[in-house]
């Protein structure tokens, strides 16, 4: 084992040789019950149904406050970080997916970034939330339950706005439930698109 303190850097080291390679890492507590163990390949494990991060800091109203940051610093033009969360099944690498994703040049307009979540379902993975964020587009895939005491759908727009119905079939229609407005008056219409 080694513990040195890094004074060029001012950094506290612990570590483990084992014939010159890298060796694994444990913190244990009572009776020898592995908390976080860190494998040779800097693989990190927490052994707690529970990880907390803690602030007592005060902070500014435009202060992200406690974070979690996933920071790819191998792909810095395509950029992907992810939040797993596994699954028990040995046939399934993992349950869900939540996944960041963005081309280079995103903060000049020409690139995109995405945010998506994805699950299991019939054996196979598949997308259940997505958020564009080149064009705001929100996509939810499946059946969309809103459930609860005085519960409403709100659709707000500064502009006309309707809730599209969109049969995809070769013999299905899109209709709109729309709310037109011109001036200071309007009007609540229901539109055939494919066959107005």
């Amino acid at each position: 084992g080694m513990v040195r303190f890094d004074e060029t850097n001012k950094t506290m080291i612990f570590g483990t040789v084992v014939d010159s390679n890298a060796g694994n890492i444990k913190l244990i507590t009572a009776n020898e019950v592995t908390a976080m163990a860190i494998d040779s390949s800097q693989n990190a494990t927490f052994f707690s149904p529970t990880f907390t991060l803690k602030d007592t800091i005060a902070r500014s109203t435009n202060d992200d406050g406690v974070c979690l940051d996933l920071y790819n610093e191998y792909e810095a033009d395509d950029a992907r970080t992810s939040i797993r969360f596994w699954s028990d099944d040995p046939a399934e690498a993992y349950g869900a997916k939540l996944m960041f994703h963005h081309n280079n040049d995103w903060s000049h307009g020409s690139g995109t970034f995405s945010l998506n979540m994805r699950a299991y379902a019939d054996g196979s993975l598949n997308e259940v939330y997505n958020i564009d964020g080149h064009t705001l587009k929100h996509t939810l895939k499946g059946s969309v339950d809103i459930t609860g005491s005085a519960t409403n759908l709100k659709v707000i727009s500064n502009d006309n706005v309707y809730l599209s119905l969109d049969h995809q079939g070769t013999d299905g229609d899109e209709w709109q439930i729309f709310n037109a407005n011109s001036g200071s008056d309007s009007s609540l219409q229901f539109k055939n698109i494919d066959n107005s």
